[in-house]
């Protein structure tokens, strides 16, 4: 392909319709980190999720073998039922459809929110997922494939 039509093809680029399409591509994994933040018992802004268990929920945790952080995890039907929409090229959002979800986020809501990706996730989701696939697209579009 010639320097010229590169050019062209690059001014006409939409880098948002890209990622946009590298997430939806990769949604699952976004689920899955996010979800193993709540099993760390962190919260999107990488804070403790609050408030504790209370005495009779923990002491049935730590029987369970779990560690007793706040993880909601109980048989997993509230990480089963998260999901991600894209609603545009610069909006998501991340919830969960299981009946219990609105009291869980009522009562676990209350230092930063329990969906959305932490720093940490974040990074990792960028380095390893979200980027080397946008680099691919790229070249796909710059090559005429897209």
């Amino acid at each position: 392909m010639s320097l010229l039509k590169l050019a062209k093809r690059f001014k006409k680029m939409d880098i948002y319709r890209l990622g946009t399409a590298v997430l939806v591509d990769t949604k699952n994994e976004v689920l899955r980190l996010n979800k193993e933040q709540l099993l760390e018992g962190k919260n999107s802004l990488g804070k403790n999720i609050e408030p504790k268990y209370a005495p009779n929920t923990l002491k049935r945790k730590l029987k369970q073998g779990r560690s007793g952080v706040v993880d909601l995890y109980d048989k997993g039907d509230y990480q089963a039922a998260m999901k991600l929409d894209i609603d545009s090229k610069t909006k998501h959002k991340i919830y969960s459809s299981n009946d219990k979800a609105k009291l869980i986020e009522a009562k676990y809501s209350r230092n930063g929110s329990l969906y959305g990706l932490n720093n940490e996730s974040l990074v990792e989701y960028r380095g390893e997922t979200f980027m080397p696939q946008l680099r691919q697209r790229f070249k796909e579009y710059m090559n005429g494939k897209e």
